[in-house]
């Protein structure tokens, strides 16, 4: 049932955007297209992204440009091309974090839940922060990794943003974890549930009641 459901959310977007009446319409469905094959079928999301980024600099909207390069270099991550990967976070970061780019905010609020289109440029730069965090572990540069994490941290702390934090607070949990640190960990780790509990952001939280069986598994 949930693949048959999962193709009738496909068919249904394809429909949609074949049925598009305007640019703005087409970069929103675009980037869902896109997010439904990302962790599936990096190729394929790949040319939903670019179809997004092509609208997003059409339409001079530099969040939705920054968002789709984000989405690429996740995308090239993902597939371990891992220069391509690089240049994309580069290019996302750029953008995001000069102010302008809050100044045309159309849908700011599809970007972290955010409720304006600054928090919406901010919250892009954390999270491109936290993926860059994943870009530098699959990279083996463990420290630069972990310090991405803190600054997508301090981004999620300053906005309050429960999806950054809920995600960071993960992360680090689980960097205690593997550094034999359990206590520290633990509070990470609740602190990610807590925050979880408080955002409509549910994704990989089943990871973090994982971590805490281990957690307490070891403490035994």
């Amino acid at each position: 049932a949930g693949a048959q459901d999962e193709k009738k959310y496909e068919d249904s977007l394809l429909n949609a955007l074949t049925k598009a009446g305007n640019d703005t319409v087409r970069l929103h469905i675009n980037r869902e297209l896109g997010f439904f094959h990302q962790d599936g079928d990096q190729n394929k999301a790949l040319i939903y992204h670019e179809a997004q980024r092509a609208l997003a600099k059409k339409l001079q909207l530099k969040i939705w440009e920054a968002d789709a390069l984000q989405q690429i270099a996740y995308c090239y991550t993902t597939l371990y091309k891992l220069p391509a990967a690089y240049e994309n976070y580069m290019q996302a970061l750029k953008i995001a974090e000069d102010p302008a780019a809050a100044t045309n905010g159309w849908g700011y609020s599809n970007f972290s839940y955010s409720k304006s289109p600054e928090e919406a440029r901010q919250s892009i730069v954390g999270m491109i922060h936290f993926e860059l965090a994943s870009f530098y572990m699959t990279s083996r540069y463990y420290d630069v990794a972990v310090q991405h994490t803190l600054k997508a941290l301090q981004i999620g702390e300053r906005l309050n943003n429960k999806k950054i934090l809920s995600l960071t607070n993960r992360d680090i949990g689980i960097y205690y974890f593997n550094d034999n640190k359990l206590d520290s960990a633990f509070i990470y780790l609740k602190r990610a549930l807590s925050y979880y509990a408080g955002s409509p952001y549910k994704k990989n939280l089943g990871g973090v009641y994982i971590q805490l069986g281990l957690y307490y598994e070891k403490k035994q």
